[in-house]
Parts: C-alpha cells; structure tokens; sequence
C-alpha cells in the first residue's frame, strides 16, 4: 500500500465537501452532465478520504498527515545535532589565529621585563 499523505484534518474535510456535493445534487437537480460529474468528483473525494492518499497532492509534494510520537523524536534528535555542528563551527572560528598568539606572548614577555629588580 501506498504510504499516506491525507491527515486527519483533510480527510473530515474531504468528506464534508463530499457530503455537501451529494446534497447539492438532491437539491439543485442539475443537468445529467454536472450530476454526474459532482457524483464523479464526490466519489473521488470520499475514496481518497477513506485510504489517506492523494496522488494530485503526492505529485505535488503536500503531506498533511500528523507526526507520529517517533518521528517528532527523531526530528528533535536530528535539529540537536544541527545546532552542535554550527556550535563547532562557531568555536573554531573564534579560536585566534598564530598571529594573534605571537602578539600576546610578546606582550606577556615584555610585561615581564620592565618590571623593576630590588
């Protein structure tokens, strides 16, 4: 079976507009072609409700389905470790360069020196 990409939220929603086009059809009485298209169009709604996949929305890339408890896990997992590789990055870039470590050990050893003897 196909993985889902239809959550919850729009399948009750699916299935309301399905539920609306079928009333439509009892109430309106329109012509045999927009019948059956609403018909056709109500069929394809409730059936894509009913196993929580879409291919228009799959072509698309759209995924509406809610995170399981897992996947919110692994999601946090994988920001944690993000945000340590960019930390690493940040600490080497303010480690000084040789330069900079050559002029403290002057200052240092010339601080040394003129300080007066007794």
């Amino acid at each position: 079976m196909a993985c889902k990409n239809v959550g919850t939220v729009e399948q009750v929603i699916r299935i309301l507009i399905a539920v609306a086009l079928v009333v439509a059809i009892f109430i309106f009485e329109p012509s045999p072609i927009w019948m059956a298209t609403m018909v056709v169009v109500a069929l394809l709604l409730f059936f894509t409700a009913y196993i929580q996949y879409c291919p228009i929305t799959a072509l698309l890339g759209i995924n509406t389905c809610e995170k399981t408890p897992y996947e919110r896990i692994r999601m946090v997992e994988g920001q944690k470790t993000k945000s340590k590789k960019v930390s690493k990055k940040k600490t080497k870039a303010k480690k000084p360069s040789k330069a900079k470590k050559a002029k403290k050990g002057r200052k240092k050893a010339s601080r040394k020196k003129k300080k007066p003897k007794k």
